[in-house]
């Protein structure tokens, strides 16, 4: 029988180890600056940002069919900060999927989606391809898809323990498998290594307020410590698709 919305939904918070999405009790005002964006998997790995309201996502309310999202500014430098994140540390398996999209692709410089603070565990575009990095021994790794304006599905998956380079770190755009390409005798490493922080909307590298942050919207973001099997990956993907009514065509 197939699974309703409601019991995938269910079934991602009960077994993510970070479960960010735009759930708040009552909307903020369009245009508010948000402080907290709450862990609904139970673990509490809140995303947080106790600075001013200009360093804070901004949330637009129906942005992504009918839904609200949190809006990130290149120039106004806004993030959130996930600290600490004891549960990503030596970690020899992962997986992470984020729906967001990019608002301005012409912004010079690279813009961060997801990064740790020492530039290890990271999704991000060069300013024209989406790259990756899977852990702080790995290289990074671009693939193929370019900038555009609409949201799209970013699944990031690393098993350490895979056998080849080759196999360890795993990039999905819409349901779809990415080649990547490293530079040559770029190795993957075996863990992810011990870090302190994990932003969402910019670098955490040195200092929040480093240039490469985001110009975008960010809906969702789910983590799991470890590598999902291909079926539960395309089940946290679809229930991403189906909840944010994302059209056929993006995925296409």
């Amino acid at each position: 029988m197939q699974a309703t919305l409601a019991q995938l939904e269910e079934q991602q918070k009960a077994n993510a180890d970070l479960s960010n999405a735009i759930n708040f009790n009552s909307a903020p005002a369009n245009g508010a600056g948000i402080s907290q964006w709450t862990d609904r998997s139970g673990a509490s790995h809140n995303a947080n940002n106790a600075g001013n309201e200009q360093i804070k996502p901004k949330w637009i309310s129906n942005a992504l069919n009918g839904m609200g999202v949190l809006r990130f500014s290149k120039d106004s430098k806004t993030y959130l900060d996930i600290n600490p994140v004891a549960y990503l540390n030596d970690k020899t398996a992962y997986s992470i999927f984020v729906i967001a999209r990019l608002t301005n692709v012409a912004t010079s410089g690279v813009q961060y989606l997801v990064s740790d603070d020492l530039n290890g565990l990271r999704v991000f575009f060069n300013g024209s391809r989406w790259c990756v990095q899977a852990t702080l021994s790995s290289g990074v790794g671009c693939s193929d898809v370019q900038g555009d304006s609409n949201f799209h599905i970013f699944s990031l998956l690393f098993d350490g323990n895979a056998e080849g380079d080759h196999n360890k770190t795993t990039f999905r755009v819409d349901f779809k498998q990415q080649s990547l390409k490293f530079a040559t005798g770029t190795s993957q490493g075996s863990s992810t290594g011990a870090f302190a922080r994990w932003q969402i909307g910019g670098e955490t590298k040195n200092t929040p307020n480093e240039q490469n942050h985001l110009n975008g919207d960010v809906a969702e973001l789910v983590v799991f410590a470890r590598r999902l099997s291909q079926c539960e990956v395309v089940g946290i993907e679809s229930y991403l698709r189906y909840h944010w009514n994302l059209p056929l065509e993006v995925l296409s």
